[in-house]
């Protein structure tokens, strides 16, 4: 029985294994892993096996595309910063696909959602990540909040390059340095660390576009930094036009989402 066994696994096709979302990039070619990975044509011809990879994100597309962009042409169509959050959130693919081609110089974008409790902002960003996957509060959603130390921080974006992201409620925070942080996040790589003795570790990597939501503005606590201007998008606006609106988003995404970012990446 045990020889039998050995001889169906030296039978079996091997498949590699890579970690992460978005476009990754392959000693065959690049892939783009959302809930399912797509090959492209130079990883078709170069692999030998199929991909598997392991995603840290709650992708599955739940509810139809329909309910959703029914939801999107009765309650965003028409409202421009509802339709700056979608393509906000669709951005993040795009970009690290630019990134990948070599046409931009940086994919990770900071998305600054700024405003009272009132204005909409939490719902916009909800929106936005809803084309990627699951857009409400949970461990493995993408939707996060500042209140985490930065070590857990940088483990919610590490291999993630197109996948939209949110961390809300920036005065949630406790970490004194938001510069070093805001900065690092939109550059795309984690703070260098050491082990027990005293090398170097590898730091986390990401591209990708992070949308933070805020009472205040994202550089209120933050040194002035060019460097971090030229990566973030800031806006201070009423999102929203009413509660009624607020909600309807609010629910309709919260059972319908993850299904227009695949489609983005079939075309690309």
């Amino acid at each position: 029985m045990s020889y039998a066994l050995q001889l169906m696994r030296d039978r079996l096709p091997l498949s590699e294994l890579y970690e992460g979302v978005g476009i990754l990039e392959t000693p065959f070619g690049y892939l783009i892993s959302l809930d399912k990975v797509l090959k492209s044509i130079q990883f078709n011809q170069s692999s030998p096996s199929y991909p598997i990879v392991d995603s840290a994100y709650d992708l599955t597309p739940k509810g139809t595309f329909d309910n959703w962009f029914n939801m999107y042409i009765d309650e965003v169509k028409g409202h421009l910063l509802l339709e700056l959050a979608v393509i906000f959130g669709i951005s993040a693919l795009v970009t690290s696909f630019l990134k990948h081609k070599h046409e931009i110089e940086f994919a990770g974008i900071l998305f600054s959602f700024t405003g009272q409790s009132s204005t909409g902002k939490s719902t916009a960003a909800a929106l936005a990540v809803s084309v990627a996957g699951n857009p409400t509060k949970g461990n493995e959603t993408l939707f996060r909040s500042w209140n985490a130390t930065r070590n857990a921080l940088e483990g919610y974006l590490s291999n993630n390059y197109g996948v939209p992201i949110v961390f809300d409620e920036l005065s949630s925070t406790t970490l004194r340095d938001t510069t070093g942080l805001l900065y690092s996040i939109a550059e795309g790589q984690g703070r260098q660390r050491s082990n027990v003795h005293g090398e170097v570790k590898t730091p986390k990597n990401w591209g990708t576009s992070v949308i933070s939501t805020s009472e205040y503005s994202i550089f209120n606590d933050s040194a002035q930094n060019d460097g971090l201007r030229v990566r973030t998008i800031e806006i201070n606006e009423q999102f929203t036009t009413n509660a009624t609106n607020a909600d309807n988003i609010k629910k309709a995404v919260a059972l319908n989402y993850g299904h227009v970012l695949p489609l983005v990446a079939k075309y690309l």
